[in-house]
């Protein structure tokens, strides 16, 4: 009680000192939790971001570096690397066939996006604005029903939403696709395309109408694998 009894009686004899004097303490101690916030976010939202995807999806995440910015939700990614599930592993599941096939779905050399923070400790990815810089798409098909392009979109889908219905812009630029078709076994099709694609949308577009320009892009690349992967998940 002592010290608070002195503070009293200083406070009663300069009280414009001993108002500024809590004031520049109030900051300081305000910038120090608000630093501890920034850093404690920083670290662990990596987890979450990583743990909401694959839990969710089944897609392993892997990536050089991710942060995320706990008061603007600015999240920038790179090197960026999607797994497929097991079930996609053509190494095990085909290797009788020469297919030079691989466990990898995507590879992105950036993603920037902004999110919501709040939503994402939820185990939410709300998404305001989203720039994805794809190096390589590897999309597999091993039977009429399991393709991985359509399954990783439709189970993010569960975990991901756009800020009020809309996207506030959204760039993608794809250097390589990928197609194997393994549904035949005994004749499976291979095919490797370097379309070099660029879509870039600065005005605000729903989910419904960023799909179908999408799906348009694609298909005037002669990519029609990805377009009709797109037109399914709009379906939906």
């Amino acid at each position: 009680m002592a010290p608070f009894s002195k503070f009293v009686k200083l406070a009663k004899e300069q009280p414009v000192g001993c108002f500024f004097s809590s004031l520049l303490s109030f900051v300081f101690l305000s910038f120090a939790i608000g630093g501890l916030v920034f850093v404690a976010y920083a670290v662990f939202s990596v987890a979450l971001l990583k743990d909401a995807i694959y839990s969710n999806t089944g897609f392993h995440v892997s990536a050089k570096s991710i942060f995320i910015n706990a008061y603007t939700g600015n999240c920038v990614i790179n090197s960026l690397t999607l797994e497929n599930p097991s079930s996609y592993n053509l190494s095990d599941s085909h290797g009788e066939m020469d297919l030079d096939a691989s466990n990898i779905f995507l590879k992105a050399r950036r993603i920037h996006a902004k999110i919501s923070p709040l939503q994402l400790i939820r185990g939410k990815i709300e998404i305001s604005s989203l720039s994805l810089e794809i190096d390589e798409i590897n999309c597999i098909k091993v039977n009429s029903s399991n393709y991985n392009f359509t399954e990783f979109l439709s189970s993010l889908s569960g975990i991901s939403s756009l800020k009020d219905g809309y996207l506030d812009s959204f760039f993608l630029f794809v250097k390589q696709v990928r197609y194997c078709d393994v549904t035949d076994r005994r004749d499976p099709f291979v095919w490797t395309k370097q379309v070099d694609l660029t879509f870039d949308k600065t005005s605000p577009a729903n989910f419904s109408a960023l799909i179908t320009q999408l799906s348009e892009v694609f298909s005037q690349a002669n990519v029609p694998f990805i377009a009709r992967g797109l037109d399914s998940i709009k379906e939906k």
